[in-house]
């Protein structure tokens, strides 16, 4: 199972932070539809590592049930906001919107299946996250 998986410029830019980061780089308002949301961020390179170990497994003939790959840390939404505005030196603000019913309102994963497993686990810091993806797409 794959979390909030975030890190390339080529990702969907509405999803939620490629959509903070461009909004707070031009100084625009981000739109954060449920502030209370609570969501678990991993970066996409490190979901890609953890995949490559799983496959091969499963290639060997592993049998394995499914596994999160996840931080297992929870980021509210609207605390996100805020951070990527100040990891931006933005001039932004956040506005609150109602949460949209098909968006997941709050998911925290255990990530301890991939570390026994596949000695699998995130290790970048959301802030280092963060930091890197507003360089991506500044120089993008």
């Amino acid at each position: 199972r794959l979390s909030s998986v975030y890190g390339d410029q080529l990702d969907h830019r509405t999803r939620v932070l490629p959509a903070f980061v461009i909004a707070a780089l031009s100084d625009q308002p981000l739109r954060v539809d449920d502030p209370a949301g609570i969501l678990d961020f991993t970066r996409a390179s490190e979901v890609a590592v953890g995949l490559l170990r799983y496959a091969e497994l499963l290639a060997a003939g592993q049998s394995i049930s499914p596994i999160h790959f996840v931080s297992g840390i929870g980021t509210c939404l609207a605390n996100l906001a805020e951070l990527v505005i100040q990891l931006a030196n933005s001039e932004s603000d956040f506005k609150a919107g109602e949460p949209r019913n098909y968006d997941v309102a709050r998911f925290i994963g255990d990530p301890s299946k991939a570390r026994t497993l596949l000695g699998w686990h995130s290790s970048t810091p959301l802030t280092q996250g963060i930091q890197e993806l507003l360089r991506t797409f500044r120089d993008s």
